[in-house]
């Protein structure tokens, strides 16, 4: 597909995607004045699809979301600049679930997938 590349004006990238039919369609990025990664996000026919990805301008992730044709679904985590995470929440049908981790503070990535394996050993 046809890339689209937009620069900032002291010429770095500002973001690269592809058009199909005039859609959105494929991966996009976008960048920071800085040229580190700001975004990126997989799009199929102008909807958005998988996961979407956030990162902060040292490069640390930020936000990693889920979507289903443009509607959010599934696990949102928050990062700290450290890449701590923050908050976790579900999303069901675009909306907030119900069953969600909070304020997740002072937690390691490994830290909290332990805590899922446990909760998963227990359910089964």
């Amino acid at each position: 597909f046809p890339v689209t590349i937009k620069f900032y004006e002291n010429g770095i990238l500002k973001e690269n995607f592809s058009l199909v039919h005039g859609k959105m369609h494929g991966l996009l990025c976008t960048y920071h004045h800085n040229g580190n990664l700001y975004s990126k996000a997989y799009f199929i026919d102008n909807k958005q699809n998988g996961a979407a990805l956030f990162y902060y301008e040292n490069g640390v992730l930020e936000q990693e979301s889920h979507w289903k044709d443009s509607v959010q679904e599934g696990c949102c985590r928050n990062y700290s600049k450290t890449g701590i995470i923050e908050t976790e929440i579900n999303y069901k049908n675009g909306k907030r679930d119900d069953n969600r981790i909070e304020n997740l503070q002072l937690m390691t990535f490994q830290e909290h997938m332990n805590i899922h394996k446990q909760l998963n050993r227990k359910s089964v």
